[in-house]
């Protein structure tokens, strides 16, 4: 059979051309053993204790970022005598593997294990047998691992990390639909024809019909962060598996198999969601502090929660004063919770922006570049959108316990009491 044909409840029908060169190897890599553990992992982690249909996984997301790429790279190679078609199919397969690297529920074991996605993918796309012959027959090991690493950013690495790559364009539409919150939020068609590359200048632009749709887009990914990636019962879940992983020890055996993984390959294409998930049913036969997280998350009993911003910005202008005041009272705040001790507790404190503005030392990738007509200046989109460059930070701070005769001493402290 010369065509191979999966259904995507986003995207529709994504088919593989088994003539294509791109194509027989995307389908011949998704057949791998370590990107079917994707299968495995799911996209959003504990988000589905919130939101119950969020239960889509690592290897649905990469299959419609790979169909994404392919979009991306036909706009750009469009009547562009300057497209390299080698680097097209590196990028498009770039983008299929860009999250190999994942654990067990995603970011929230990322975080807690101080393991790198980004780093793993590098490593499973350059040590892991099949894939490194796969795509050493292909002839594109070097072009895809050099697609990952920062650094100037050609058009092709901006398929596969920037403000509009292959990624976003995927998750926004897919975990808003999961979730609930309805479609993609911004017209993802008009998006795709309204960009363009800049090939001497190796950027990928807007063209100016496409600026408010882009206006859109980043409100969009902004509420998507907010209401769901951010909720507050998202949230404390994954404090609380986070602790709970510090916690285990290694004569247990998922603290043997983390201890392993930190740095055997085979050992970490071993973990997955699976995995974890057996263990917390063992770990709640237990007793102790293990046997309770355990619990609260199989069973659901998430912690208690004291949003400290909703009370630090009462009344508040959200100036740039009014920010620097809760800051300074934030960090009064930490110093007396750590003396007091007022027991266990989880402290989230994290800043969501629509639109990272690039400072020195970020990448440049980061940047969304307008062009007005052919022959335009290449502007960041804040300089051409007065709504853009209004967009607000959300700042986060909230407190998590299961006790609540703790939230209570902790609001005393907050309060001066």
């Amino acid at each position: 059979m010369s065509e191979k044909r999966i259904l995507d409840p986003i995207h529709g029908l994504i088919a593989f051309d088994l003539k294509d060169e791109t194509d027989n190897l995307a389908w011949a890599l998704i057949q791998t053993s370590a990107f079917q553990r994707l299968r495995r992992i799911r996209q959003l982690g504990l988000a589905d204790l919130v939101f119950p249909g969020a239960t889509h996984t690592r290897f649905t997301h990469s299959l419609g970022v790979f169909h994404v790429a392919r979009l991306l790279l036909a706009r750009l190679r469009r009547g562009s005598l300057s497209y390299d078609d080698e680097m097209g199919r590196a990028a498009a397969i770039a983008a299929l593997l860009h999250d190999l690297g994942h654990g067990p529920f995603s970011h929230v074991f990322e975080k807690a294990a101080k393991i790198k996605h980004e780093a793993w993918t590098l490593r499973i796309i350059a040590e892991e047998e099949e894939i490194a012959k796969h795509l050493e027959r292909a002839g594109l090991s070097g072009r895809v691992r050099d697609l990952f690493l920062p650094g100037r950013a050609s058009p092709y690495a901006q398929i596969v990390s920037s403000q509009f790559d292959a990624d976003r364009l995927d998750y926004m539409r897919r975990d808003r639909y999961m979730t609930g919150m309805g479609g993609g939020g911004f017209d993802f068609d008009w998006l795709l024809d309204c960009l363009d590359a800049d090939w001497e200048k190796e950027k990928i632009f807007l063209n100016r019909k496409g600026i408010r749709n882009a206006e859109e887009y980043l409100l969009a990914r902004y509420h998507l962060y907010i209401h769901a990636y951010m909720h507050k019962g998202v949230r404390g879940a994954e404090r609380a598996l986070a602790d709970l992983l510090k916690r285990v020890g290694e004569s247990d055996p998922l603290g043997e198999s983390l201890a392993l993984a930190a740095d055997d390959l085979a050992a970490y294409l071993r973990l997955d969601d699976s995995v974890l998930l057996g263990a917390l049913h063992r770990l709640r036969e237990g007793g102790g502090s293990l046997s309770r997280l355990s619990d609260s998350l199989l069973s659901r009993r998430l912690p208690r929660c004291w949003d400290l911003a909703a009370e630090a910005y009462a009344g508040g202008d959200f100036s740039e004063g009014d920010r620097e005041r809760v800051s300074a009272q934030l960090a009064l705040f930490k110093t007396r919770l750590k003396e007091s001790g007022i027991g266990s507790f989880y402290l989230d404190e994290t800043r969501i922006s629509a639109y990272r503005r690039t400072r020195a030392g970020e990448k440049e990738r980061d940047t969304i570049w307008t062009k007005e007509g052919e022959k335009g200046e290449l502007r960041d989109i804040q300089e051409v959108s007065s709504l853009v460059a209004a967009m607000p930070e959300h700042h986060i701070m909230r407190l998590y316990s299961f006790d609540e005769s703790q939230i209570e001493a902790a609001k005393k402290l907050w309060r001066g009491g």
